[in-house]
């Protein structure tokens, strides 16, 4: 079951384990991609869009309407 999130915008996210594409669905996890889509509206002033890979946690966050890959 893939473990999609909704913010307020009606942007989504879905998290993977990069290295076996496994669905990841722990709320400190959430808690990394709410964080990191904030951080890039800082810094890009506008939505993430597609696949980004933090590497060091081997978490793939897929953002977009419904979070799909």
């Amino acid at each position: 079951m893939k473990a999609t999130a909704m913010d307020g915008t009606g942007m989504s996210h879905a998290l993977y384990c990069f290295s076996t594409g496994e669905p990841i669905d722990l709320l400190p996890m959430h808690v990394v991609a709410y964080a990191y889509r904030d951080a890039w509206r800082l810094l890009h002033a506008g939505e993430p869009r597609g696949e980004h890979l933090i590497d060091g946690l081997d978490l793939l966050i897929a953002f977009g309407r419904n979070g799909d890959r």
